[in-house]
């Protein structure tokens, strides 16, 4: 037989276990809507950068920096190689 210390110990524990899944459960879904929302601009600048799109447009509709750009560029030529 548990004491009301024990139970309420106990009763404690599992709230904080059930908190604790719910805010990871939350902090992961948020991280992967992030990462697919980057992949997404990524993969659109790649496009707008192939049809020659002028740099500044396509930063200013992705987001994406003059840097991030390069690095799309340089990465598609490898892929091309």
């Amino acid at each position: 037989m548990m004491t009301i210390a024990e139970h309420l110990e106990q009763k404690g524990r599992q709230k904080g276990l059930q908190e604790g899944i719910q805010k990871g459960m939350q902090e992961g879904m948020q991280e992967g809507i992030q990462k697919g929302s980057s992949t997404r601009e990524r993969e659109i600048a790649r496009n707008l950068l192939a049809m020659k799109m002028d740099r500044s447009t396509i930063e200013q509709v992705t987001g994406l920096s003059c840097a991030q750009l390069d690095v799309l560029m340089n990465a598609g030529v490898k892929a091309d190689s």
